[in-house]
């Protein structure tokens, strides 16, 4: 069982870089339009290291890297973060063998 619950967690891990390029790319549209939900900005009115984050994925996902970089530059080290990590999970999925007992 302790199997199965490590399989589908890689599976989830596998597909989290193409659910979050795939979301971002779908978005991309109404990303400039939207109101700015940050907690910490609302209260304090101080961006936090996150602010424009998902504006900036969603500028990477066109490839417009100096849009990305004027909202968030920390998006690009974050989207090559998850990417490799989502690599790395897909690689240990499909090199598991098929015994799940």
């Amino acid at each position: 069982m302790n199997r199965i619950k490590s399989r589908n967690f890689l599976l989830i891990e596998t597909l989290a870089f193409p659910a979050i390029f795939l979301a971002a790319n779908l978005y991309y549209p109404y990303c400039t339009k939207g109101p700015i939900l940050c907690l910490w900005y609302r209260i304090f009115g101080a961006h936090c290291p996150g602010c424009g984050m998902t504006r900036a994925i969603c500028h990477l996902t066109r490839g417009a890297f100096r849009e990305a970089v004027h909202y968030n530059f920390l998006a690009i080290p974050v989207l090559v973060v998850i990417f490799f990590l989502s690599l790395k999970a897909a690689i240990r999925l499909f090199t598991l063998t098929g015994d799940t007992s």
